[in-house]
């Protein structure tokens, strides 16, 4: 996808990077990147969120209710809204 939006002309400052779904499994010697940091420099853009793995996000989401506020899932979602409306918001993993 970043690729079809940086060959569409849109410049590099403008295209993000969010992860989603992501788990401990997604990264090692048995997964497609080794750790957060090859991931972004494979893609090649700022990442901006990493979005956690989360059953309590899918049972929210088939059930149509709200997150809880401590839930992993809804804290990176609410710093990712904060960081694309321009707030400083330190990017932290899980």
């Amino acid at each position: 996808m970043a690729d079809a939006l940086l060959q569409s002309g849109r410049p590099a400052s403008a295209v993000r990077l969010v992860m989603n779904r992501v788990s401990r499994s997604s990264f090692g010697k048995d997964a497609a990147v080794f750790d957060l940091d090859e991931c972004i420099d494979t893609v090649g853009l700022q990442l901006i969120a990493a979005i956690p793995e989360s059953r309590t996000l899918q049972r929210a989401g088939a059930a149509g209710t709200a997150l809880p506020q401590d839930c992993p899932a809804a804290i990176a979602g609410h710093a990712l809204a904060g960081r694309i409306l321009g707030e400083r918001i330190p990017l932290t993993c899980f």
